[in-house]
């Protein structure tokens, strides 16, 4: 169970960054983060916006959090009947779900608890490695963003 907790933190933990990194290149971006003139765009100007877009873009994506294929749209394997995608399934029956969690085997609540947090697993890998390519490209904006104001 512990496994699972952490796995739920540290998926706090990565909206959080991810939330936090969208409102500074957001804030950013709308602050003009470089001179810009309507009749011309330097590359600078332009590298720095697509360096903020990108960011913002790989945050979004960050937060909406989603399993590939068919995990989110299986009924789950056989014998699980824990799991969210199994809960959320139309066809589940909340009464067999109570009965089944009264009367049914430990050992089916922890390969069905396991089996989540490898799918939950799988989605905070995607989110920690979305953001590390929005904080790079966050720290390469606010960069260029520095050196433009300076020249």
């Amino acid at each position: 169970m512990a496994e699972n907790t952490a796995i739920i933190v540290q998926t706090q933990f990565a909206d959080a960054k991810a939330a936090a990194l969208l409102t500074l290149m957001g804030l950013l971006a709308l602050r003009r983060p470089v001179p810009i003139s309507f009749a011309s765009f330097s590359p600078l100007a332009l590298g720095t916006l697509a360096l903020i877009t990108v960011s913002i873009l790989l945050c979004l994506w960050a937060l909406t959090p989603r399993f590939r294929g068919r995990i989110g749209k299986s009924k789950g394997a056989p014998g699980d009947r824990f799991t969210w995608t199994v809960l959320s399934n139309p066809d589940t029956s909340m009464h067999d779900h109570a009965d089944f969690a009264r009367s049914g085997d430990f050992a089916h609540l922890i390969n069905s608890i396991s089996m989540s947090n490898v799918g939950a697993s799988m989605v905070l890998r995607r989110k920690f490695n979305a953001m590390q390519v929005a904080f790079g490209c966050a720290v390469l904006a606010i960069l260029s963003s520095v050196f433009a104001l300076e020249t």
